[in-house]
């Protein structure tokens, strides 16, 4: 099986994983929690509508995740090093998730995982990820349309409080640009997915926050208009 085939093939599982986490919820306590978030994005827009829209599936959009983590547990960095790392972005609510905007995955092995010297282990990734998004016109295995990442978390793996944060919590940063046209457009609140168990059941190492983007329009139809 091809790389982009076997990342197809956990994207499609990832989906499962969605439907089925609530259900998974009421059986086993999750692995790790988010406590808070919040999503600034930029729009470019053109002649008063989304680039993203106009253009699609031009990955014109910009955005800033910041999440707080909190009850993780020991096996998080296994989970981190061994498997696919697939952020998800969905508009609406976390259960049911109905309107996937953004499917992006990180291949086992690629986030460098290391202590930093407060004695905090920190979880780096910058690079082009293939984005599956089920609206995407460009979801061809042969020819994924890539997006531009950068993953970057923090957490606390001691019994106590480290670097000033507690023990079993974190911080974590997803940035980037995207497609965001179908999230902007939905006036609906926006929620983050972060899925690390591909494959287990039930999969307890999901979590899922709703927020209130804070959203900046640039217009540049004076820029490229004729």
């Amino acid at each position: 099986m091809g790389t982009g085939r076997a990342l197809l093939a956990v994207i499609v599982a990832t989906l499962l994983c969605f439907a089925l986490a609530g259900r998974a919820a009421a059986i086993a306590a999750p692995d790790f929690t988010f406590t808070n978030a919040s999503e600034q994005a930029t729009i470019y827009t053109f002649n008063s509508g989304p680039l993203s829209c106009t253009d699609f599936p031009a990955a014109t959009d910009t955005y800033v995740w910041n999440l707080k983590l909190a009850k993780i547990n020991g096996d998080l960095i296994q989970d981190l090093a061994n498997n696919p790392v697939t952020v998800v972005f969905n508009s609406g609510s976390c259960n049911p998730m109905h309107d996937v905007t953004n499917t992006l995955g990180i291949a086992p092995g690629a986030p460098y995982i290391h202590t930093d010297s407060a004695g905090l282990v920190e979880v780096d990734f910058t690079g082009a990820v293939p984005d599956f998004n089920t609206t995407n016109s460009s979801n061809d295995v042969n020819l994924p349309f890539f997006d531009n990442i950068v993953f970057h978390l923090v957490y606390n793996a001691h019994g106590t409080v480290t670097g000033g944060l507690k023990a079993g919590a974190g911080t974590l940063q997803v940035s980037g640009n995207a497609n965001l046209c179908g999230a902007i457009t939905s006036s609906q609140p926006q929620c983050f997915v972060l899925n690390l168990g591909i494959g287990e059941t039930p999969d307890t190492d999901i979590s899922c926050i709703c927020v209130t983007p804070s959203v900046v329009d640039i217009d540049i139809t004076s820029v490229i208009a004729p």
